[in-house]
């Protein structure tokens, strides 16, 4: 759970994002610390109390204003003890792409992080300031996520929302069913197939396509 992309924590900042979109259309991505996610779900129905024991801690949703390059250093962040456990790894909403190799040394380990925008995956700009959607104990700097907790104490910060386990109780019942699987938002080069060159590759497709 705190060291590599898991279904449920695909679910949880699915649910953020909705939220957040529903307030700031503009929103990227949310992401989720992997400490903060305290149980699974079972298959089969869900209650209350399955939800809050999965976030039992009542945080509320926070957009955060932060420039690319804060982005990409959070990852680093997120990323230091890969492959480790560590509360503070992220997981990421659809639409997310991050690629790094968990063999390079702590704070060199992001390839690449792009995101879906207007139809097509772009990467990060580091020169641009995007909204994002966390909650408020890791906008505030919790779980070691110092870059967003100096943009929250920078003023660049709005709480919006019910509680995590509201806004994912929300999500569960307007869409009544869901099933969630590790899909690839998330690919560490050491640890599989998938080469920097092909990475390299598909973005120089990419962009030749837009």
């Amino acid at each position: 759970m705190r060291a590599n992309e898991t279904a449920l924590g695909n679910l949880i900042a699915d649910a953020q994002l909705h939220a957040a979109q529903q307030v700031a259309p503009e929103t990227i991505m949310a992401i989720q610390n992997s400490g903060g996610i305290r149980e699974a779900i079972e298959r089969g129905d869900v209650s209350v109390g399955d939800l809050i024991a999965v976030q039992p801690f009542g945080n509320r949703l926070t957009l955060l204003d932060v420039t690319g390059a804060e982005l990409l250093e959070t990852f680093e962040i997120a990323l230091a003890n890969a492959p480790g456990e560590d509360g503070g790894f992220l997981q990421v909403s659809a639409g997310v792409e991050l690629v790094y190799d968990s063999s390079k040394p702590s704070g060199e380990r992001v390839v690449s992080l792009s995101v879906a925008q207007e139809g097509a995956m772009q990467a990060i700009d580091p020169e641009r300031t995007y909204t994002i959607a966390t909650n408020n104990f890791t906008a505030a700097g919790g779980d070691g996520h110092t870059v967003l907790g100096a943009a929250y104490a920078d003023g660049r910060n709005t709480i919006v929302g019910n509680t995590d386990w509201e806004m994912l109780r929300d999500y569960m019942v307007e869409r009544k069913e869901v099933f969630y699987q590790v899909e690839g938002r998330m690919t560490d080069l050491a640890q599989g197939e998938v080469t920097e060159e092909d990475v390299a590759e598909e973005g120089v497709a990419q962009e030749a396509s837009q």
